[in-house]
Order: C-alpha cells, then structure tokens, then sequence
C-alpha cells in the first residue's frame, strides 16, 4: 500500500490512502484508466455514431465488442480510497460553527452558554487556541457543539466513519464518584448542515437539533458516543490535553456532491457546568 499522502484542504489536511483520482479521468488500482463522467457521455456519442455505419458483413458480435471497449470506463465510477481528515484548531475555527441544543428556551440567560475560539487555559496557552464551549445543565438537558463542512468524498458510496478528538475540559458537570463520568463527548457525520428548531416534547418546549442522537450503534446522521471526560487518566484536569477514540463506528453514504458535515459536542447527562475546549478532530472514512 502506498505512503498515504498529505493534499491541501481548505484550512484542514487530507490523507488519502488509495488516493482520489481526478473528476475527468481516474486509474484503477491496476492502472487502469477509467472514464469521467464528460468522456463518457463523449464516448456514448461516439458509440452510437459508429454502429450507424457497421458493414452488414460485420459478425453480429463486433459491436458488442466495440460496446464494451468504449463503454467500458462508464459503468461505475471506481471506489476512491480511505481519507482521513484532520481539522486542527490553534489558529482559527476553521469555519466551524457552534450551537446549542435539547435545552428550555425559556431558561437559557440561566444557563451561562459560551461557545468561542479562544486560547486553551492555564498553561496549554502555548499549544495555542481551541473550539469552546460551556455551559450549565439545569436538568432538561443540553448538547453544546461545534459543525463544518466536509467535501471530496467519493459520490454514492457507503463509509464507516470513526472519530477522534483531541480536547481539554475545565469543567465535567457535577463531581461525582468519578468527575466526568456524565459527560458524554459525541460526533456525527450528516448530509443535512445540523441546526436547531424549537419543538414541543411532552408538552415542554425544547430547543431540538435535527440529528438523532446518543446512541454508540445508531447510523448516519445520528450521534455516535466518542467518549467520556472520565476516559482520560487527568479526571477533567485542565492542565491535560486528553484524546478520545471513538470504539464504534457509524454507517454513512454520499450524495452526489459527496459532501456532508462533521459535528462534535458534549452532553452533560447530569446537572451542573461543563467546559470543554476541542484543539484538533480526525475523522476517518472507511470503505466497508
């Protein structure tokens, strides 16, 4: 297998294994080289044109064989290979957007809600800035995220997607037995740009995000569980940077475009306040 290699991506890098051949034209990994979707309209043109003027002494066969050998390239586009993506956050927010979800409205100037690039506490300073975010369950619920967009996947193609995230937390909701223990860092990979609408659950009104959510063996575009603010050895020290991987994965197929969005939050499952600050999400995409 080929050294993967490093392709610029917008503010994020792209390593692709197999690598991703060019829209007019692509190689196998035989070397063979199959059509794009312009050459293979061209070349259908030329079918056609060329079977109007077979000689009636042609085998019947010929132009099955000229089908083929034209036609070939047009029958499927060729699977591209596995991309990792890694989006690091020291500099800027690289175009992501934060929200925040599955709380009261009504209750939110309570709730200390924060969501920033800013630089990391304490002494992580140095490592420079992180995507924020913070707030204060008060017993409804909350989902505190960050989102953006991803392109250059292969189109129509079924991935298994995992994740890692790179964080700090500053705060881990209620001390327990285990700090952190209840604070659920999530991902989710989606063909819709995730938002929020206010929506009416058993007769309360909650702020709702339009992906499901919490359930480690749940698919695209639900949230998949990465981990825990317990899983790290510091039990939410914020002099640490801490990495979580997720141990499942999600199901995920592309569009045409092959574009989707990648989202990472926290959610609290107990009351009190969390603070996290997320410097740098991997995200693999598999070809099962």
């Amino acid at each position: 297998m080929p050294a993967p290699r490093q392709q610029p991506f917008g503010a994020w890098s792209v390593a692709t294994t197999s690598g991703a051949a060019p829209p007019q034209s692509r190689r196998g990994g035989n070397g063979a080289r199959h059509a794009g979707p312009a050459e293979c309209s061209s070349s259908g043109s030329a079918l056609r044109w060329a079977l109007r003027w077979v000689p009636r002494w042609v085998p019947r066969s010929a132009p099955l064989i000229v089908a083929g050998v034209l036609g070939a390239g047009c029958l499927a586009e060729p699977r591209a290979g596995t991309k990792t993506i890694e989006i690091a956050f020291d500099r800027d927010d690289a175009g992501w957007q934060p929200g925040f979800a599955e709380y009261d409205p009504a209750r939110q100037e309570d709730m200390d809600l924060v969501a920033a690039h800013e630089p990391l506490p304490g002494d992580l300073a140095a490592h420079g800035g992180a995507l924020r975010v913070s707030g204060t369950n008060l017993g409804d619920g909350l989902f505190m995220y960050w989102a953006g967009p991803v392109d250059g996947l292969a189109r129509f193609t079924t991935y298994d997607v995992s994740f890692e995230v790179e964080l700090a937390a500053a705060g881990c909701g209620e001390t327990g037995s285990v700090p952190g223990e209840d604070v659920q860092v999530e991902g989710a990979v989606s063909l819709e740009e995730p938002r929020t609408q206010v929506e009416d659950v058993d007769g309360h009104q909650l702020l709702e995000l339009n992906l499901d959510g919490g359930d480690e063996s749940s698919g695209a575009p639900g949230r998949v569980v990465i981990g825990d603010l317990a899983t790290a050895d510091s039990d939410c020290d914020p002099s640490r940077l801490e990495v979580l991987s997720s141990r499942r994965t999600s199901s995920f197929r592309t569009f045409e475009d092959g574009a989707a969005w990648l989202l990472v939050g926290v959610a609290p499952q107990v009351e009190g306040s969390s603070d996290v600050y997320f410097t740098r999400v991997r995200v693999r995409f598999a070809i099962p």
